[in-house]
């Protein structure tokens, strides 16, 4: 055992058992952590890096001592472990609190919580600022009109304002019950830390549109510097929400690494970054179960799997793979298609009962568990659940099922197969059918998808000779239709000979990026889906090989993720013509409807990535 933590343990012992205040004598030098501690303790005497002994003990506020040095009382309370009892090790700013404490930045209360979810007023995060940033600074000359000069923070309050870290001129009320939103606190320690940033980008942030215009430039540059830490989900800011003791710890303490004055935490899987950052290597969640389907909601903040038997759909949360729910089917019912709604609130599902093989849609929420509606769809013919297809629309107001019956024994009752296959558009709160779209004859579609306005549906897929050849396919299509209308649009098929759609997004309201390849050649075309025709040049994607697959294109049409038996698993910028390796064998794979977030289905787990 080294001398010091021998020591340290000696000293925490001696306060324990004795109750005794310990006086320790420190150089002032600019540094917490590079100051050395002279410490006695009866017939002991050590002189020890500050650094030694701050994991180990909890300080309380420096003294003065008027001579160039400080003094530090160790109390029988303060020489317990650093852990608060209401922050669990596994606490998600369990790290940036331990890390403010131990600088002596941060405390806790008379009961020894700190409270991570009580809001922080405007003198209390004065005063953590003060400590710091501000430590050395002096008291300046400063009356504030709505304070008394003794009020428990008016030095911290003054410190505060003329350096910046406060909203308001120097001559406007400080406020200083006022609780700090978290768009305030990110704008103050910016403003007062003086960073800038060169262009006003948050489209990072799902809610953007909702960030009050005098912040967004500070947000920006928050946003650079790495000072915004988001849990559960980093890109969605709550610059309006009320901003707790834990985020205000967070955000200080990503400032303290940004000024140089603190290193980075081993991981920070909750730190917004630039939207041109590289993705992250490692997940952010796992789930340790295999899934045959998974869906993820805006923002990653909710995925849902369905088992490979069908009996069982889970809802995980998308930040930390915990599990939010399960729906269990009974012996009689397997579920063919699942989908949550881009908010994470919802659930919906296709179900099939033996032996009467009817089929179903339902909708459950999961904030109360419940199965909100069910609707019919029809009975089929068998019991088959390849063709079994939902979706939400953009503004999660309507429903979207595909569902295949079978095909006629009577080929003459039905020639062209056009009863076999059902695609309609249901009411989200009630389950009511609102719009049917007629398929083309004899087609099976494999994948669909909306563009951002709701106005249009396309559905990829393939068609065959003859109804009852249906699982034979001939031909690769893909079809357009107007939503409101349900009419059939256009029909697009590949540009060249011999390639075959992969997957498609909308990046615009009427623009839609299609991805096709043909062995080891792969393209990106972007179509104007009013006209039927190319809007941009073809772009060749690099790092394609002919077993390739499943391949998914992100949302905004410039990553495309990749599984090979040969080539391996893969992120494909294609822009910039780089690729980035994730391990593992992927089964499926879905972005979110950011394109900030992935997840990765493998034989055993479901794994979610994110843009770091």
């Amino acid at each position: 055992m080294s001398q010091g933590k021998l020591f340290t343990d000696q000293l925490i012992r001696k306060v324990l058992e004795t109750g005794r205040t310990v006086a320790v004598a420190i150089a002032a030098t600019p540094s917490t952590r590079d100051r050395s501690l002279n410490i006695s303790l009866e017939d002991h005497q050590i002189t020890m890096p500050c650094s030694k002994i701050l994991k180990k003990l909890i300080f309380s506020p420096l003294v003065n001592t008027g001579f160039g040095a400080a003094a530090i009382l160790i109390t029988a309370s303060s020489a317990l472990s650093a852990q608060f009892p209401d922050v669990a090790p596994d606490y998600w700013a369990y790290d940036y609190i331990e890390e403010l404490a131990a600088r002596q930045i941060i405390d806790g209360d008379e009961e020894g919580q700190f409270r991570p979810t009580d809001p922080v007023t405007r003198s209390q995060f004065a005063a953590i600022v003060r400590r710091a940033f501000l430590a050395s600074e002096p008291t300046p000359e400063l009356a504030l009109a709505d304070l008394p000069i003794d009020y428990w923070a008016y030095e911290a309050l003054a410190i505060a304002r003329v350096n910046g870290f406060l909203p308001g001129g120097l001559d406007a009320p400080v406020q200083p019950a006022q609780v700090m939103t978290r768009g305030d606190a990110l704008a103050a320690l910016v403003n007062g830390l003086g960073y800038e940033s060169e262009t006003v980008d948050l489209t990072y942030y799902i809610d953007a549109e909702q960030i009050p215009d005098p912040l967004r430039p500070a947000i920006a540059a928050a946003t650079q510097a790495q000072l915004v830490v988001g849990y559960p989900a980093v890109n969605w800011l709550h610059a309006e929400r009320r901003a707790t003791r834990a985020e205000v710890a967070a955000f200080v303490y990503q400032a303290l690494v940004q000024e140089g004055q603190a290193e980075p935490l081993a991981a920070t899987p909750h730190v917004a970054n630039s939207p041109d950052a590289p993705w992250s290597s490692t997940p952010i969640a796992t789930i340790p179960n295999p899934a045959q389907q998974i869906s993820l909601s805006r923002g990653g903040t909710r995925l849902a799997t369905l088992s490979p038997d069908g009996d069982k759909i889970q809802i995980w949360h998308g930040q930390t793979g915990a599990a939010v729910t399960e729906i269990l089917a009974d012996s009689t019912t397997r579920f063919h298609a699942v989908a949550v709604n881009h908010d994470g609130t919802q659930v919906a599902m296709i179900a099939q009962t033996v032996p009467d093989n009817a089929l179903k849609l339902s909708l459950w929420d999961l904030e109360t568990g419940r199965q909100r509606w069910q609707q019919s769809l029809g009975t089929a013919r068998e019991q088959s659940s390849f063709a079994s297809r939902v979706a939400f629309q953009p503004d999660d107001e309507a429903i979207l099922s595909q569902t295949y019956f079978g095909t006629d024994l009577d080929p003459g009752l039905d020639p062209d197969g056009s009863d076999d296959l059902q695609i309609q558009l249901h009411d989200a709160a009630t389950g009511d059918w609102t719009q049917s779209f007629p398929p083309t004859p004899t087609a099976m579609y494999e994948r669909f998808v909306f563009s951002p306005d709701g106005a249009w549906l396309v559905g990829s897929g393939w068609v065959t000779s003859e109804a009852e050849l249906r699982l034979a396919p001939i031909d690769q299509i893909m079809d357009i239709w107007q939503v409101e209308t349900g009419t059939r649009d256009r029909t697009l098929r590949p540009m060249a000979e011999d390639f075959y759609f992969v997957d498609m997004v909308f990046t615009a309201a009427d623009s839609l990026r299609v991805l096709s390849q043909r062995f080891y050649d792969t393209r990106l075309d972007t179509w104007h889906v009013g006209t039927g025709e190319r809007s941009e040049p073809t772009t060749a994607v690099p790092f394609i090989d002919r077993q390739d697959g499943p391949i998914r294109l992100s949302p905004d049409g410039e990553h495309t993720f990749v599984r090979g038996d040969v080539a391996g698993t893969r992120l494909i910028n294609i822009p910039q013509k780089t690729v980035m390796y994730f391990g593992g064998r992927a089964t499926s794979a879905t972005f979110d409807a950011t394109g900030r977030y992935l997840a990765i289905a493998t034989q055993d787990t479901v794994n979610i990535f994110a843009r770091r």
